[in-house]
């Protein structure tokens, strides 16, 4: 598990310490570790930021969420799709072989 203590001070130094903003971090969280951050920053050094502005920082934070497990899965099913294939061309050729020093040199080069 990784730490959460301060998942966003690499973004905090893109902000230099005399500046005068207000910063709103939201973590995007992936199985309750943190995989990224939204930010939004105003130039005005006695800005609140609402609930509201929360709430919809934390709802885009949530949809970045989903979208990468969502990519994730995609490229994990694209990986197993190709291993199949794999598999597939082998078993279609090692079905034609009769000579078993052929079948196991087609076994060793399509592993």
């Amino acid at each position: 598990a990784g730490s959460t203590a301060l998942p966003f001070a690499e973004h905090l130094a893109a902000y230099p310490l005399h500046a005068h903003v207000s910063l709103l971090f939201v973590p995007i969280l992936r199985r309750g570790e943190p995989i990224g951050v939204i930010e939004i920053a105003s130039d005005n050094p006695m800005r609140a930021f609402d609930r509201q502005e929360v709430q919809l920082l934390e709802a885009l934070a949530n949809q970045g969420a989903i979208a990468y497990e969502s990519i994730s899965y995609h490229q994990r099913e694209q990986r197993r799709l190709r291993r199949l294939e794999r598999l597939q061309i082998s078993s279609r050729n090692l079905s034609g072989q009769l000579n078993t020093r052929v079948l196991l040199d087609t076994i060793v080069r399509e592993a």
